[in-house]
């Protein structure tokens, strides 16, 4: 497949990550469709960093709207500007990559601590990271716990 042909399907393909990545995180912002745990605070830091709107989005989308231009620019016309045209989708793509890295990044950081739960720790209910203290827990038995028991 030539140059040309590849940009008009990756860039496209790239555009719809990049909207699916804003969307999810958006929707982390809103549990149970309420604006109440944004406005009380009760939503975690990573998902408060917005990685996938700026990393996995912004920056994903404008890499993706050059590369997709590129392509079908190319497709009508023998010369085109194919280094400096190339030269800006390196990159674009280089901070692309970083932009989703960081997002990847964040995100794990964000599965590893768990949710922020109201629970009771001592006997008053507060709002925490029930599973991020666990160190007398092995590691497969916290994630055993993290992702299994549902209390």
């Amino acid at each position: 497949m030539c140059v040309g042909k590849c940009t008009r399907i990756l860039g496209p393909c790239l555009i719809a990550l990049g909207m699916l990545s804003i969307a999810a995180n958006v929707l982390l912002l809103f549990p149970s469709w309420t604006w109440s745990y944004l406005k009380e605070g009760h939503i975690t830091k990573q998902a408060m960093q917005v990685p996938g709107v700026w990393g996995g989005g912004i920056i994903v989308l404008l890499a993706a709207t050059q590369i997709t231009a590129v392509g079908w620019r190319c497709n009508r016309s023998s010369d085109c500007g194919t280094c400096r045209n190339m030269f800006l989708s390196i990159v674009l793509s280089g901070l692309a990559l970083l932009g989703s890295s960081a997002c990847f990044i964040l995100s794990g950081v964000g599965l590893t601590n768990g949710p922020l739960c109201l629970y009771n720790q001592t006997e008053v209910p507060q709002w925490d990271y029930p599973f991020v203290n666990m160190e007398n827990q092995a590691f497969h038995t916290r994630a055993q716990n993290y992702l299994y028991d549902q209390s």
